[in-house]
């Protein structure tokens, strides 16, 4: 059976957390901090804006390559801060694992296929937006959610089983680059670290390790700016009184 595993925050975990707060603290340096402040200020008091996007990126879950996939929407204050929640979810049967299971009367060792997923919270800034380029931090990225292990039960081969969900908490900080090249779709990649925060005991994994992605991606935000410049809901104000009369 596969052993757990807890793989330590190690150099990787590390490094990529200094990389980002020197990012962000470079960001401070390269302007005032009080201009620096006014302008995440400003940015809160503004109106915020509906943002979608679908998200996928690969990792490692113990000494498996593993991919997820999901969402996150949220609201994006200025083109600058973007506060979000989504879902995530284990691609396919990559992790597959040795469990113990007990069935009645009879005990066994067989292969269960890893299945998860979380409940995102995000915040995300915005540090460099110039068209064709942004680049942007997640300096907080959590997800609450559940794994469980599916397999075939041995009482009836032809029935699917599952084990009890078990509890998961992840952190999972980011950075992201873009380049549009046109404005609906461009190029994206983005590298983070995934820190396993808390896991039950019965996951026989190491959720802890790097995450990264890089590809095409269609700017769905842009799309639908295009399509509704007014918003969906959004009433188009009446003309006035003189000219109707005319």
């Amino acid at each position: 059976m596969k052993q757990k595993t807890r793989r330590p925050l190690g150099s990787a975990g590390f490094f990529f957390c200094f990389l980002l707060l020197s990012l962000v603290a470079s960001q401070k340096s390269l302007h005032a901090q009080p201009a620096w402040v006014d302008t995440l200020r400003y940015s809160l008091h503004q109106r915020p804006k509906f943002f979608f996007q679908l998200t996928s990126f690969n990792s490692f879950v113990s000494s498996d390559f593993a991919n997820f996939s999901g969402f996150r929407m949220g609201l994006n204050y200025n083109h600058r801060l973007r506060f979000g929640m989504g879902l995530l979810t284990l691609d396919g049967n990559a992790v597959v694992s040795a469990v113990s299971i007990r069935e009645g009367d009879i005990s066994y060792i067989t292969n269960g296929q890893l299945k998860t997923t979380f409940l995102t919270f995000s915040g995300e800034y915005i540090f460099y937006s110039k068209y064709p380029w942004q680049f942007s931090a997640i300096p907080f990225q959590a997800g609450i959610g559940g794994a469980h292990y599916e397999y075939n039960s041995r009482l009836d081969t032809n029935r699917r089983v599952s084990t009890p969900d078990e509890f998961l908490f992840i952190l999972q900080p980011e950075l992201t680059g873009q380049f549009n090249i046109v404005r609906w779709f461009g190029l994206t990649a983005n590298a983070g670290y995934r820190f396993t925060a808390y896991s039950s005991r019965e996951l026989r994994e190491d959720f802890s390790a790097p995450a990264f992605s890089a590809g095409v991606k269609i700017f769905i935000d842009e799309i639908y700016k295009s399509l509704f410049p007014n918003g969906i809901f959004r009433k188009k104000r009446p003309a006035p009184v003189e000219e109707w009369e005319r």
